[in-house]
């Protein structure tokens, strides 16, 4: 006998579910039907801190004390018109323009005087103060004669650029030893602003000497060897370096003398010595901070090479002594005629008590490092050192890695240098791949025994491998993402920008046509998995980030080209605003989490008959549900949820499925706010069931 069953009644149907009990990470390459439990297809301004999603804290404004040179013109703008001047006096330089009329200048804005009955004050000046609404104040070079109080005219001056001149070149953290405390240095065309974050409205300001400055086409970079700030200018351009004092220096040009000086340097103590021993014993020496193995050095009159340095205080000789003293000075040999001062450079590395450069004026694959504790004088005969020389490959950037070791970064290949701690003739070189290269120097990031940069294939790392060789993955870090690093703009990725910071690494890039970075990735080392793509506004710019103490603790922040600091990770809302403006404006956080494409295991068509949303919402916030179905395609908005309770409440969302048929649905969960979400399920049957025949 046969039986058939042509379909099972929707009280037959049995309802299966498919869930998520918690979030560890997002894969946005692989098919949101194949991810495992816990990983969501896409995230955006989320943190999944206890495996439950809740969107980032947004950014503070800190930058309403800093002014450039040059602020942006912002549209929409007014072309200015002439104002009635009713007279003009001077005390000193400063003269004194009194208006007809309210003149609604700023400080810092340019102002042009005509017609006045001395023409000493005709010209363009620079408002320094604005005394009243009918009165300002201008610093004129040539002291007129006479009060002029005839008729005259004032005009603000608009300067319309096809390229905007002045902005934020570089920036770093400085840590001052005589207060301890941390500042974020930012260097502009004409000056820098130091900026205590604990007073961030309030930034010193140090000038650069004489007629020093920075122009749009230097590459600049700024770097703190022990309590100096050395600030790189290119190739065609010296150093500057400010030696630390807050209250009295300036920026100076680094000197470029030839060093013609006593060819010998006394190290500080006392040796001892005995005729036909090797042995030099130190008292109150710093043996392994002030020399080298093969270094030249002087006892009692008498010239050897260091052969073994074992502590601060025990050293050997090449070769045994032949006189005896108990207090000699030690003298360390600088005469060698391949001793140069510091060369024009575009970046460099402070590691083991030396300052590396590139050599970029002579080659793209040549640096090299100055003496120990002086970044200002370098050995160019031993210490400088080449890697694929004539080859089409160029030095991108450093990374510092565990004991003296270092890893150079090129453009299309990684190198490991060891023996850094002391002449580059025992450096041994080892290339660890011609694979990867790394694309932009300030995404080099060294985390514990691993090295995270950016290469034209994604975000890499190098780790620890056996017998501690550094060994590259095959992959990329970034595999699960790879889909949003293929939308990177590669013609301005070198700009990206990278930092470790509370367990997870932060690169920002450029995505799309923008040519400033525009997005941010987050990696959690916790979870181990990509966590988030950050969205800011568009005023939040990133082109650098830096970790310094605010309020007690270390905090994340970023720096951007117009002088915008900003302390990430702070506010309910994004804080944004215009350069110089004290008025501040805010944004929502707008969140998104995209589950995977529940399936309940089963390749069929299914009728999908709800969803339930584990939340906790704070008052004002919102979760909009979104269901995506495939086979057939739909995508439909089924429930807008708001907290209008006046309190932190738990609240079970059970948007309605009924409508929805297909071989899977996805979940989009869009937030207002900073709602947390906990859990996902979704319940279905399958929707229709096939003829079957049984014997």
């Amino acid at each position: 006998m046969a039986t058939t069953y042509k379909k099972y009644g929707n009280l037959d149907d049995p309802i299966g579910e498919d869930l998520d009990r918690a979030w560890y990470g997002m894969d946005s390459r692989k098919h949101p039907a194949n991810l495992e439990q816990g990983i969501a297809s896409f995230i955006k301004n989320g943190r999944l801190d206890k495996q439950t999603y809740k969107p980032r804290k947004g950014v503070k404004r800190m930058s309403k004390g800093i002014k450039i040179a040059e602020p942006p013109l912002v549209l929409p703008f007014t072309l200015p018109s002439a104002i009635q001047v009713d007279s003009l006096s001077m005390a000193g330089t400063i003269a004194t323009v009194t208006t007809a009329v309210v003149h609604g200048y700023l400080v810092d804005q340019k102002v042009e005087i005509a017609g006045a009955t001395d023409s000493a004050y005709d010209g363009t000046w620079t408002i320094i103060a604005t005394p009243t609404t009918t009165t300002f104040t201008v610093d004129i070079s040539a002291t007129p004669a006479n009060e002029a109080t005839t008729p005259a005219t004032s005009t603000r001056r608009l300067v319309i650029k096809n390229t905007y001149a002045d902005g934020v070149f570089a920036s770093t953290v400085f840590k001052d030893d005589s207060d301890d405390n941390e500042y974020i240095v930012l260097a502009t065309g004409s000056k820098a602003f130091f900026v205590d974050p604990d007073n961030a409205d309030n930034p010193t300001e140090i000038a650069y000497s004489g007629s020093e400055s920075i122009d749009a086409n230097d590459e600049v970079s700024l770097i703190q060897c022990l309590n100096k700030v050395i600030m790189l200018r290119g190739g065609s351009k010296t150093a500057l370096q400010f030696n630390g004092d807050l209250g009295a220096d300036t920026f100076d040009p680094v000197s470029t003398s030839a060093i013609t000086s006593d060819p010998l340097n006394n190290i500080p103590g006392t040796v001892a010595t005995t005729n036909g021993s090797p042995i030099v014993t130190g008292t109150n020496t710093f043996f392994r901070e002030e020399l080298f193995i093969g270094q030249r050095i002087q006892i009692n009159g008498e010239y050897h090479f260091v052969a073994g340095i074992t502590s601060d205080v025990d050293l050997t000789t090449e070769s045994n002594l032949a006189s005896t003293g108990a207090t000699e000075t030690l003298y360390k040999n600088i005469d060698r005629f391949s001793m140069i001062p510091m060369p024009n450079s575009s970046h460099g590395t402070f590691y083991q008590n030396r300052l590396i450069l590139p050599r970029v004026a002579t080659s793209d694959t040549e640096f090299i490092m100055s003496d120990i504790l002086d970044i200002t004088t370098y050995d160019a005969g031993l210490n400088q050192f080449k890697l694929l020389s004539g080859t089409a490959d160029s030095l991108v950037g450093f990374a510092p890695y565990q004991e003296d070791r270092m890893v150079v970064l090129m453009k299309k290949s990684l190198h490991l240098m060891n023996n850094l701690s002391g002449s580059l003739s025992d450096v041994t070189a080892f290339e660890i791949t011609r694979t990867v290269g790394c694309e932009a120097r300030k995404t080099i990031v060294v985390i514990g025994n691993r090295i995270m940069f950016l290469s034209r294939s994604g975000v890499y790392s190098l780790e620890d491998g056996f017998e501690h060789k550094l060994r590259g993955n095959s992959e990329p870090l970034s595999k699960a993402i790879d889909d949003q690093i293929q939308t990177i703009n590669w013609a301005s990725a070198s700009d990206s920008t990278s930092i470790f910071y509370n367990n997870r690494y932060y690169i920002a890039v450029p995505v799309g046509t923008s040519t400033v970075n525009n997005r941010v990735f987050v990696y959690s080392f916790l979870n181990e998995q990509w966590e988030s793509t950050d969205i800011y506004p568009s005023s939040v710019e990133i082109a650098d980030f830096h970790v310094a103490e605010y309020a007690g603790e270390p905090r994340l922040f970023t720096v951007g080209f117009t002088g915008q600091l900003s302390l990430m990770e702070e506010l309910e809302n994004d804080e944004y605003g215009t350069l110089g403006d004290t008025l501040t404006s805010s944004s929502e956080i707008i969140g998104q989490l995209k589950t995977r494409a529940y399936t309940m295991s089963d390749s069929g068509v299914k009728r999908f008959q709800r969803a339930n949303i584990d939340t906790e919402l704070a008052d004002g916030d919102i979760i909009a549900t979104t269901a995506i179905t495939v086979e057939p395609t739909s995508t439909t908005l089924v429930q807008t949820d708001t907290n209008t309770t006046g309190s932190t409440v738990n609240r079970l969302i059970r948007p309605s499925l009924k409508t929805k048929r297909g071989y899977s649905v996805q979940l989009q969960l869009d937030t207002t706010g900073r709602p947390d979400i906990k859990s996902a399920t979704v319940e279905g049957s399958m929707a229709f069931r096939e003829r079957q025949s049984f014997e």
